[in-house]
């Protein structure tokens, strides 16, 4: 009995430092901790923390037990009382409190260790997830696997306080939790198993225990000192040959244990899980006897208490190895592609996208008043101006026939268009030198590869309020105005809103920005504006020329010098005394034809538009150059006539060039016998050029002639696809064989002199006879009607 007191107090004396002093030696982090030891640390401080809650429980079972409760009965065919698993629902994962601080360091470190991007303050429909919340949850409901395959996320939400009623916040919901917990969740569910398999093995060691208790056993238990805690723990000491307690084998006693020390059947019993229905199987020890491991209760808080002392493969868990000197440098897992983190670039995207503004479309803006458009454009604010120009540019843009605005029944709008216009240039002149007097236009094969390099440099953006920033505005202002008067401009023909277009004002306005465009360095900003401003000025002077009075001189020279910035470059050059016309590539100049069609029209108006022309051509024969801006009008307007070569080196299942470019050698035509018809006489010399220039003009069009007009005699042999209608004349080859052959007699007059013979006119610019036999064995009687025949007649006796 001496000896078993004294075992007492040393047990007692060796508890108590760790109760009242410092946390136990496991417990104490050392400092610079790699990944895997804190990940060590954190398993063992979980199942520590199970350990406790167990113990907890085993500590009030004993205790219920000390009060006289009889253990339950074991169902028949079950073990230990368990109830059967069939119709048994599946029961949520217990959760304990969890620190938050904690749970998240733990996060941190696990994410950190896997190398994957973690999120700590996701955001789902504009409101804060907390991941904590998000995964006492999602356990709650049984964990990622059931709450998916049950499909509630929705609740999930709910619990929340997300608007689960959103239908993109349950999946928003669901990829967070995948991102940044999934995871974590499996490892949280390995250590789980893990454990379950210990405590499973643990309780096949001991055996199904036998519920019976003697009597003199159950009145030990029933007999409790006043104040005394029941502990499960504690145990009696006992002899070797002691019968066995409650179904289990007596303790023995722990004389050869060391101070706290715990056995490995003390640790699997503890770790093991508690059945309810075996409460009463565990009978109370003596209080007499304290072993080093037992558990201590907290009086302040009254939390239970981490165990005192841990087994060797706690102990060996919890000691860290020691610190290297030897340098390792950090590495991890890359998970982005090239270092950019696609999802934040998406997010950021999202966000962008979340504060653009855009304009709703024209079938949601309902009732348009074009009054208040108008006074909102006079007002001269910025926001009305905008808003005007937004609208009326949506509304322009429109192809419906019930958006068709007429501008006739839309009082002062043009007007209210130009003055705004006229302010934007006002102001973008104002900070623009001038560098020449002379209008000097880049072509527009120049203006689309300064644009191609524009593209691929850097773009500085400048400040809001800056005098650049308002440029950069005026700009757009002034772009927008040219497209929505573009954009009135169609349908090309029988538009009434030409009428309104081909006002003077409007002309103007746009020989004053090209003016501008031509003697100033970068009126427009940037080279992207300016081809954005010629695109939708030649294909407005396409539509309304047919309609356009000019002004005066300077208006036609500005309008002139634009369209000749649309011809093939590099404009017509003379090599050993003969002139060479540049070719035309659709590929490269896509807009030739909208600036031949807009000339054509305006030389085909004879008063006053002709007149200003005359002059102008004259005035420029007496130049340095010498005729040079008529031969550039000359080379733009022949410039859709096909060559030999271009028409032999064209496939066989495309139409021919003469075909495909009908409407726009029509208008070439027309325009080059107009000019023929202003050029000087045979003394000048320049009409002879013309002929005999490096790709044989008069050769061209002989060929030309020839070949339409055996198509308009025999149209079967201009279709390719067989049909069965019966084919029909086209009246624009007729055309365009009578315009030729006037352009050929007025060129062949003005390039020899029949009273000279100095001046007569070279052999090879002349048709061939066949030409004029093949011609009189023609039956049409539109050849005679046309004229054709006598023109061609008249050559033949000119030469």
């Amino acid at each position: 009995m001496q000896q078993q007191q004294q075992q007492q107090q040393q047990h007692s004396q060796q508890g108590q430092p760790q109760q009242q002093g410092q946390p136990p030696h496991h417990q104490q982090r050392p400092p610079h901790m790699t990944e895997q030891q804190k990940m060590a640390a954190y398993q063992m401080r979980l199942q520590q923390q199970l350990q406790g809650n167990m113990q907890m429980q085993a500590q009030i079972q004993a205790q219920s037990m000390g009060r006289g409760t009889m253990p339950k009965q074991q169902m028949a065919g079950m073990p230990n009382g368990q109830m059967p698993p069939v119709g048994m629902r599946p029961q949520p994962r217990p959760m304990t409190n969890i620190n938050p601080e904690q749970f998240i360091k733990n996060l941190t470190a696990l994410m950190s260790a896997k190398g994957l991007p973690l999120d700590p303050n996701p955001i789902v429909g504009d409101r804060p997830v907390h991941l904590v919340m998000l995964f006492q949850a999602v356990q709650s409901k049984g964990g990622y696997n059931a709450v998916t395959a049950a499909n509630a996320w929705v609740h999930i939400a709910q619990a929340l306080g997300l608007p689960a009623q959103v239908p993109t916040v349950p999946p928003t919901l669901k990829q967070v939790y995948e991102r940044n917990l999934s995871r974590f969740e499996e490892v949280w569910m390995a250590q789980q198993k893990q454990r379950m398999m210990q405590q499973n093995a643990g309780m096949a060691g001991q055996g199904t225990p036998q519920r019976q208790l003697q009597p003199g056993q159950q009145m030990s238990q029933g007999q409790m000192q006043p104040g005394q805690l029941p502990h499960a723990q504690q145990q009696t000491p006992a002899k070797p040959d002691q019968p066995p307690v409650n179904g289990f084998p007596a303790p023995h006693p722990q004389h050869s244990q060391q101070p706290g020390a715990v056995s490995a059947h003390t640790r699997n019993s503890m770790s093991r899980g508690i059945d309810p229905s075996a409460a009463g199987d565990f009978s109370v020890q003596s209080p007499a006897h304290h072993r080093s491991a037992s558990l201590s209760i907290n009086q302040g808080d009254g939390r239970q208490s981490a165990p005192l002392s841990a087994t060797g493969h706690e102990q060996a868990m919890a000691r860290m190895p020691p610190r290297s000197d030897e340098y390792s440098p950090c590495a991890r897992e890359l998970s982005t592609y090239g270092g950019i983190d696609l999802h934040a670039a998406n997010l950021l995207g999202a966000e962008l996208d979340k504060w653009d503004l855009s304009m709703p479309t024209v079938h949601d803006l309902g009732n348009i008043d074009i009054h208040a458009l108008t006074r909102s454009l006079q007002s001269g604010l910025h926001r009305e101006v905008r808003l005007a120009l937004d609208t009326l540019a949506l509304v322009a843009a429109s192809p419906g026939p019930m958006h068709f605005m007429q501008l006739r029944y839309c009082d002062d709008l043009v007007d209210a268009l130009v003055d705004c216009a006229e302010e934007q240039v006002d102001l973008l002149a104002e900070h623009t030198a001038e560098v020449s007097d002379e209008i000097l236009l880049n072509p527009y094969e120049d203006v689309v590869r300064a644009c191609r390099l524009e593209r691929w440099a850097i773009k500085d953006i400048p400040a809001f309020g800056t005098t650049e920033h308002e440029l950069d505005r005026a700009v757009d202002r002034l772009i927008c105005i040219t497209t929505i008067l573009r954009n009135f401009s169609f349908p090309g023909e029988q538009n009434d809103n030409h009428n309104f277009l081909s006002d003077d004002s409007v002309i103007k306005m746009i020989c004053v920005i090209i003016r501008y465009l031509g003697t100033r360095t970068m009126l427009l900003r940037t080279h992207s504006n300016t081809l954005d401003f010629m695109k939708d000025i030649v294909i407005l002077l396409s539509n309304i020329a047919g309609s356009v009075e000019l002004p005066g001189r300077e208006q036609a020279l500005c309008l002139l010098q634009f369209l000749l910035a649309f011809a093939p470059t590099p404009g017509p050059t003379v090599c050993d005394d003969t002139l060479f016309f540049p070719p035309y590539e659709p590929t490269l100049h896509p807009y030739t034809p909208h600036a031949v069609d807009a000339l054509a029209k305006l030389l085909a108006r004879d008063e006053p538009n002709r007149g200003f022309y005359k002059s102008l051509f004259a005035a420029d024969a007496n130049g340095s150059a010498g005729f040079d801006l008529l031969t550039r009008t000359f080379a733009l307007v022949v410039s859709p006539v096909p060559e030999k070569t271009q028409e032999q080196a064209r496939p066989a299942t495309l139409p021919s060039l003469t075909e495909s470019r009908k409407p726009f050698l029509m208008q070439g035509l027309l325009a080059a016998e107009i000019l023929a018809s202003l050029a000087p006489g045979s003394e000048s010399g320049l009409a002879r050029s013309w002929l005999a220039s490096g790709h044989s003009l008069a050769q061209n069009l002989y060929r030309l002639i020839q070949e339409l007009s055996v198509l308009y005699e025999k149209p079967q042999m201009a279709n390719r696809v067989p049909s069965r209608l019966a084919p029909r004349r086209d009246p624009e080859l007729l055309y365009i064989v009578v315009v030729s052959v006037a352009l050929l007699k007025r060129l062949i007059e003005k390039a020899g002199d029949p009273n000279s013979p100095s001046c007569t006119v070279p052999a090879d610019l002349l048709p061939h006879t066949q030409l004029l036999m093949q011609a009189l064995t023609m039956q049409s009687p539109e050849w005679t009607k046309e004229g054709m025949l006598v023109q061609l007649t008249s050559i033949f006796n000119n030469c």
